[in-house]
């Protein structure tokens, strides 16, 4: 009788613990997981090596072009922006991202401003959300 009260114990745990991890697993939130993040070259300041940021950075053109390669910038400073999986730029709303892949980098993105935000207000927008978001910089010197 004790053997089998073991065992239906032990049968209890094991199934317990089945629906504990899968319960676990089916509420996990991934949504970070499926960010992206994409990086705009800046120019730097000769004389202190901090980013400029400053709109004419930031031109819309029609669209800002970033990358997920920072290898393939030829800046000293890069920004970084958020992506979401549905392709909103976090911290911009309404601005919108997607991958554009070009012969010179198939790791081309393109950010585009809201429609009714003409490109001298959205340039002058990034650039104050990358002023409000320093820790975005690299390298740290850039910031």
């Amino acid at each position: 009788m004790l053997k089998r009260c073991f065992k239906s114990i032990m049968q209890i745990v094991l199934i317990g613990t089945f629906f504990v991890v899968t319960g676990c697993n089916l509420f996990q939130d991934t949504g970070p997981l499926n960010n992206t993040i994409i990086y705009r070259g800046l120019d730097a300041k000769s004389k202190t090596g901090k980013a400029i940021l400053s709109p004419s950075q930031f031109r819309f053109n029609p669209d800002l072009s970033t990358t997920t390669d920072v290898a393939v910038l030829e800046k000293p400073c890069t920004f970084a922006f958020t992506v979401d999986d549905n392709g909103n730029v976090l911290g911009l709303p309404g601005y919108t991202a997607m991958n554009t892949p070009t012969e010179q980098d198939p790791n081309h993105w393109s950010i585009n401003h809201p429609a009714n935000v003409s490109a001298d207000a959205a340039k002058k927008a990034v650039s104050d959300y990358a002023k409000e978001n320093p820790a975005s910089l690299s390298p740290v010197a850039c910031q």
